[in-house]
């Protein structure tokens, strides 16, 4: 691992909160269930869970977004520095995405998410635009959730960078991130983009969209690489399933780690497959520790 290689992650930066408790009794107010809290924590989420996993192997991450001014954002600062993670977050005058998850034990009944997707406002945009024309990454790496951090103008400074990107992406901003490394995508967000570009065969997705490397999440059934050469298809990691919470983050971070450190795209994939099986055998969007990922 060559902890001089930085990679520059660019996205939606979100608090991912957990409630957990029991369930023992339904209320007489309403046929729903009661859950007795019985502890609740905050870990990083989207972009920022992505830096963690990063940083968490001994990675060099740099966390670009934007945050509100409110509690979910200064505790993702909290979380942020108390894990040395170099990050430029500008504030927004947007409330900061927080996803609260309430649990019987390991198990989720209800997600509550507090967010405003509305696009940043341009102050705040151009404080990221001065920030991403400034710093001189190794690697970018695109994590979009939809949530209005990224725009147009900052899509296109990220690409006149011109270096890698890999993008985890929605298929809402597609076309800001053809002619790129790489696109992650889970099997829901391609039948959409299929459906947009009216062809359903993977290779030809790919070429439409002009990327060297299509990668498709599966879940439980692997996931399927294109290159210029063909289709290919992966089986997952077998492991004891718990949580499939942040894992497509954790994918993404350590195929961004493989191809920042030169491996092959084969490797890198086959290191984020790992890496992936690991994180859902995990409660809550939870990192994969160092020991368990490479054999040293």
């Amino acid at each position: 691992m060559d902890k001089n290689k930085q990679i520059l992650i660019a996205g939606d930066v979100i608090l991912d909160r957990f409630v957990i408790g029991s369930i023992n009794k339904l209320s007489p107010e309403a046929p729903v269930p009661i859950l007795n809290c019985l502890s609740r924590k905050d870990l990083l989420g989207g972009a920022s869970n992505v830096a963690y996993n990063i940083k968490n192997v001994d990675g060099n991450p740099y966390l670009v977004g934007a945050i509100g001014e409110d509690e979910s954002g200064k505790k993702i600062s909290e979380l942020l520095n108390q894990n040395n993670i170099n990050n430029f977050l500008v504030y927004s005058k947007r409330q900061t995405t927080t996803k609260t998850r309430y649990c019987h034990q390991i198990q989720q009944v209800l997600r509550v998410d507090y967010e405003d997707i509305d696009p940043i406002e341009e102050k705040t945009e151009n404080k990221i635009l001065e920030f991403t024309n400034n710093i001189n990454p190794d690697l970018i790496l695109i994590s979009d959730y939809n949530k209005g951090t990224l725009t147009p103008k900052i899509f296109a400074a990220l690409k006149n960078k011109n270096i890698n990107i890999i993008s985890n992406i929605k298929p809402y901003n597609i076309q800001y991130v053809q002619h790129t490394f790489a696109i992650i995508i889970n099997n829901k967000e391609y039948e959409q983009i299929s459906y947009m570009y009216k062809t359903y065969s993977p290779q030809e997705l790919r070429e439409i969209l002009d990327v060297d490397n299509l990668i498709v999440t599966k879940g439980s059934s692997g996931f399927s690489w294109s290159n210029n050469e063909n289709t290919f298809e992966f089986a997952a990691e077998k492991t004891h399933f718990v949580s499939s919470v942040g894992a497509g983050d954790t994918f993404s971070a350590f195929f961004a780690l493989g191809i920042v450190n030169n491996q092959e795209v084969i490797d890198s994939l086959l290191l984020a497959n790992k890496a992936a099986g690991i994180s859902v055998s995990k409660h809550g969007t939870s990192g994969v520790e160092r020991n368990e990922i490479f054999n040293e």
